[in-house]
């Protein structure tokens, strides 16, 4: 049985995106292998491919090919989203709506039995309704801002499908910034030449880039945490899902974010 049949309410799409996700991980980790026998003096490899091994370039354009990936999959998925999960929580909404009219005619026949009035008893009901839907998201219309920063123009397309950031549960503010700053250093890696610009430096708040076209090497630390934030937002997609649906989040905190990693890295 797959993690889809045991949670059939979570629509295909997201664990398409996720299975993507560790596949790309997974192939990270076949290739560090593979350069760890290499290295190693016993294997029977030429030299010239030994010492190429060596070089910590190939271990920085793994961990770049990686995270660029991944922030494409989570990006592809949320900016989709309205085509598969949008109507799996619209049909959900209506569902609960659907079920809050049956505990009001309940409601409204044991207020009866009390003596309450016909004006009193629709009353009621109208409150009780306008409640219903105050306490459903606002879904913004119209085009989605391309001119937002990661992870807000993601909030914006997760909103109009009632998947936003809970009030009690926002994304803490290191988590935006360092999705915003992979945005930009993704832009950097695919498009500048590994070169970071002017963008790129403006968004950074922990990288090692203090000048214009630096090169950007992607070492060990920096892409911890950058597959930390990519691994934490993709899985608070699926726990929106799960709260939209009344059900239990399966992280019940974003702060310890840093520590959060899929399995192998």
């Amino acid at each position: 049985m797959t993690e889809q049949d045991e949670n059939p309410d979570v629509p295909g799409s997201f664990f398409d995106m996720r299975q993507q996700i560790l596949s790309a991980i997974n192939s990270r980790i076949v290739l560090l292998v593979g350069l760890a026998t290499l290295k190693d003096p016993s294997s029977n490899v030429p030299e010239r491919h030994r010492t190429a091994a060596e070089n910590p370039e190939h271990i920085a354009s793994l961990n770049a090919a990686t995270v660029v990936q991944i922030f494409g999959h989570i990006e592809g998925f949320v900016e989709g989203a309205g085509t598969r999960l949008g109507p799996a929580i619209v049909a959900a909404r209506a569902q609960q709506k659907e079920e809050f009219r049956k505990i009001t005619k309940q409601a409204n026949i044991e207020a009866r039995a009390r003596g309450v009035s016909e004006e009193g008893i629709k009353l009621l009901s109208n409150i009780g309704m306008k409640a219903f839907e105050a306490l459903r998201p606002g879904t913004p219309r119209g085009r989605l801002d391309l001119t937002l920063d990661r992870p807000e123009r993601w909030e914006d397309a997760l909103r109009r499908i009632w998947l936003g950031a809970p009030p009690d549960r926002p994304l803490p503010k290191d988590l935006s910034q360092t999705l915003n700053e992979l945005a930009q250093v993704r832009n950097v890696l695919l498009h500048r030449m590994v070169r970071i610009d002017r963008a790129g430096l403006a968004a950074v708040i922990e990288g090692p880039w203090t000048q214009e076209d630096e090169l950007v090497h992607i070492d060990g630390e920096i892409y911890n945490r950058y597959i930390a934030a990519l691994w934490t937002y993709a899985e608070e997609i699926q726990d929106r899902f799960l709260i939209v649906l009344n059900s239990p989040p399966r992280n019940p905190s974003l702060e310890d974010w840093r520590s959060r990693k899929p399995a192998g890295g």
